[in-house]
């Protein structure tokens, strides 16, 4: 075998490895979301990381967070962390992935969706 397809097979196996290890797993679209009511929301998703005033709406704000096995972010596992205060404690490493937001009209329905990332 060449040097060039020696390179190219480690290379193939490099980036499978590294699709292998995780890494922080894709936002989940949200958009859906708007339209809908605030209550379906926290039935379907918990209740809110926190919730903060934005003129006459309010934000509802979901941080997803990442347990990971070593520094380098190799993930384990994701989830969003629901309820008012800090992540639930875990044993292994946690990393902050991205937080939704969800602006909420005074009627209770969801007006606006966004995805924040680091």
């Amino acid at each position: 075998m060449g040097a060039v397809h020696r390179l190219t097979l480690v290379l193939a196996l490099a980036v499978l490895g590294l699709a292998a290890c995780g890494g922080v797993p894709p936002a989940q679209n949200i958009q859906p979301w708007v339209g809908r009511s605030a209550a379906d929301l926290a039935r379907e998703w918990g209740t809110p990381t926190r919730e903060l005033p934005d003129k006459d709406q309010r934000i509802l704000v979901y941080e997803e967070m990442v347990q990971t096995r070593t520094k380098d972010l190799s993930q384990d596992t994701s989830r969003r962390n629901a309820g008012a205060g800090p992540p639930p404690s875990i044993t292994n490493l946690s990393s902050y992935a991205r937080s939704y937001l969800f602006w909420v009209d005074a009627s209770g329905k969801i007006t606006e969706a966004k995805v924040r990332e680091p």
